[in-house]
């Protein structure tokens, strides 16, 4: 069992497949970003990129890309300044109440 982890290990960290896993890690994080969209919707979204990788690479992209998904949405709505927690959909409708909200606050410093 020790010999398939150690296995495993050094499959994960080649350099073609780590440079893959980063690569995932970059595309999860500018997609987690964006409100609304959470670790299921990029998993979805990135299914058609890896049909052409290998099972080793196209698991390390996906599981590089769902790790980070799930604290930038926390990065999010601290820029909007709203204190949603929970699901991408409601940090996004709460952004959206905050700019209502704001519009009116202060109705001068509309655009």
């Amino acid at each position: 069992m020790f010999d398939s982890f150690i296995q495993g290990l050094f499959l994960v960290l080649e350099w073609q497949t780590f440079l893959i896993m980063l690569l995932g890690i970059f595309l999860g994080f500018w997609v987690g970003l964006l409100p609304g969209l959470g670790g299921s919707t990029t998993l979805a979204l990135m299914l058609p990129f890896i049909y052409k990788m290998s099972a080793v690479e196209a698991f390390a992209f996906l599981l590089g890309m769902h790790s980070v998904v799930a604290t930038t949405g926390d990065i999010t709505s601290v820029l909007f300044g709203c204190r949603a927690k929970g699901p991408p959909r409601r940090q996004s409708s709460m952004a959206m109440r905050w700019q209502r909200g704001a519009r009116r606050a202060a109705p001068w410093a509309q655009r």
